[in-house]
């Protein structure tokens, strides 16, 4: 006796619908640095969604002129929501080195 095919959809949820229910604004978002250059970085959240962080977005007790000094690749930081960019399919974030 055979075995049934079941079909199954190739479902996946999309965060984007519900971004603000995933992702508040202010919340704190998990996310690994993927790229990083002087002025700006991509990260990537455990979910996948992209993030950007520009140096302006980083408080720090002294001036932030570069991010590869403060900034490796891979390494999982801790940073917060400060909005959405549906357009490009990414959070923009900030990131506290205070």
């Amino acid at each position: 006796m055979e075995t049934p095919i079941i079909y199954r959809p190739d479902w996946q949820y999309d965060l984007w619908s519900d971004i603000e229910n995933c992702y508040p604004i202010l919340s704190s978002v998990k996310a690994t640095v993927t790229a990083v250059n002087r002025n700006y970085a991509f990260l990537e959240t455990e979910d996948g969604i992209s993030c950007f962080l520009s140096k302006t977005d980083v408080t720090s007790p002294w001036k932030i002129t570069d991010l590869t000094e403060h900034l490796i690749e891979r390494d999982e930081i801790e940073c917060m929501v400060k909005k959405y960019n549906k357009e490009k399919g990414r959070l923009e974030v900030s990131l506290d080195l205070n």
